[in-house]
């Protein structure tokens, strides 16, 4: 009896499944549904937490804190 015009969340789980995967399948997963984005799906990212910080550290939960954090300085990157 409805019909869902726009979907809006803060992490790309909201909207697919690939949002576990790694931060490469993550963009290919994006790519898939490149007409969607502004359109049907609004993302507000949450710089603070989501599963894109998982996806930085291969949702290696074992791993100690400083192995965490040091993956996550290595995954970041400057624009050119």
């Amino acid at each position: 009896t409805h019909r869902i015009l726009m979907l809006v969340g803060d992490d790309m789980g909201d909207f697919l499944a690939a949002a576990r995967e790694s931060p490469e399948d993550r963009v290919k997963a994006a790519e898939q549904y490149a007409g969607y984005w502004g359109e049907r799906w609004v993302l507000l990212p949450n710089p603070a937490y989501g599963s894109w910080e998982a996806a930085l550290y291969g949702r290696q939960f074992s791993l100690k804190d400083e192995e965490i954090l040091q993956r996550k300085w290595e995954s970041l990157r400057g624009f050119k």
